[in-house]
């Protein structure tokens, strides 16, 4: 009896060591699979523990990871330092997303002083890659003269490129610039297909303004049932600050009882 407990205790060794071994030798496509299936069930340590295995691996893109799970605190304790920490590494080593968490991180003096010009170095590393949200940050300093001298032509070409790179934000701003003609010349056609483009990606305060196009036909011919229809998309979202504005430009007496959103009332 002793010697098939020894020999249990020995195969339940080897077979443990075998596991080991398979998934030391994991491919990082395979550890992210198991950390996505991991986050999937719940199980955040876990998770964790893949990320860091493609970390160890040489990984860029898994610096983001672990330094989002420090930063909300999944699978490991909350720790912003730690969390910046993998961001400036994944930054420096090439991811856009990570730039941008590290430069957000630094412009909002989350596990760091406040430091505007670090966080300008981590969205124009993110930027140089082409990435949307550095691209718009960038633009964003430029827009507000942010360490750097105010330049509105420099902030709308780096909302530009973040619009064409897929940024809904910086879609739906060029679609105001083209709206009011304050930094671009007037264009409502170039309003709307950026208006258009930044729904597609989700944007809501673009519902609102293409509500606004239709309800005035602009490049559109006027239509109460196209305004009601976007306006009501704009409640669906639940945003507080859109549906205020619908109110007040009801109140104002801008918006006909034609067009009103039938959930305005279940809304806010």
């Amino acid at each position: 009896m002793k010697k098939i407990i020894i020999l249990l205790s020995i195969l339940f060794l080897l077979v443990g060591c075998s596991g080991n071994k398979a998934v030391e030798s994991l491919s990082v496509d395979e550890l992210y699979d198991l950390a996505d299936e991991a986050l999937d069930a719940g199980k955040y340590e876990e998770a964790f523990g893949y990320f860091m295995q493609c970390v160890e691996a040489g990984d860029k893109d898994a610096y983001y990871f672990v330094g989002l799970m420090y930063y909300y605190g999944e699978g490991v304790e909350n720790d912003d330092a730690k969390a910046l920490e993998y961001f400036e590494k994944g930054g420096e080593a090439g991811d856009g997303d990570a730039a941008e968490m590290a430069g957000w991180c630094y412009e909002q003096g989350i596990g760091t002083a406040i430091n505007d010009e670090k966080a300008l170095e981590c969205y124009q590393k993110g930027a140089a890659l082409g990435h949307s949200g550095c691209l718009m940050r960038v633009g964003w300093f430029y827009d507000k003269g942010i360490v750097v001298e105010q330049d509105e032509a420099k902030a709308v070409e780096y909302y530009r490129q973040s619009a064409e790179a897929g940024e809904a934000w910086s879609q739906r701003i060029l679609g105001l610039y083209y709206l009011d003609g304050t930094l671009l010349e007037q264009d409502y056609e170039k309003a709307f297909e950026w208006f258009t483009k930044a729904i597609e990606n989700g944007d809501t305060w673009s519902c609102y303004y293409m509500a606004y196009m239709y309800n005035e036909g602009l490049y559109v011919e006027a239509s109460n049932e196209k305004t009601k229809e976007y306006l009501e998309k704009a409640v669906e979202t639940g945003d507080p600050d859109i549906i205020e504005a619908i109110k007040a430009d009801i109140e104002d007496g801008y918006l006909t009882e034609d067009v009103i959103p039938d959930n305005l009332k279940t809304a806010g």
